[in-house]
């Protein structure tokens, strides 16, 4: 019993580091985008968003038309 706890101990200390790693690398992403994002109105954001989900949308859409057909 002890040689089962101390793999399934060393398995969630290395998925704690590589955590830790995505955690600080989407905290840095995060950081970035708000810098670039922080001159834009929020009605230009607003605009941006309702074209992007438009567009995606539309993408989208023609995905899965294509595959009924």
């Amino acid at each position: 019993m002890e040689k089962e706890s101390n793999i399934e101990g060393s398995k969630s200390t290395g998925m704690s580091g590589l955590n830790d790693k995505i955690l600080s690398v989407q905290k840095r992403l995060a950081d970035y985008l708000n810098l670039k994002c922080r001159n834009i109105s929020s009605k230009g954001l607003l605009v941006t968003l309702i074209i992007f989900t438009a567009l995606m949308s539309a993408i989208l859409l023609k995905l899965i038309i294509d595959a009924i057909q």
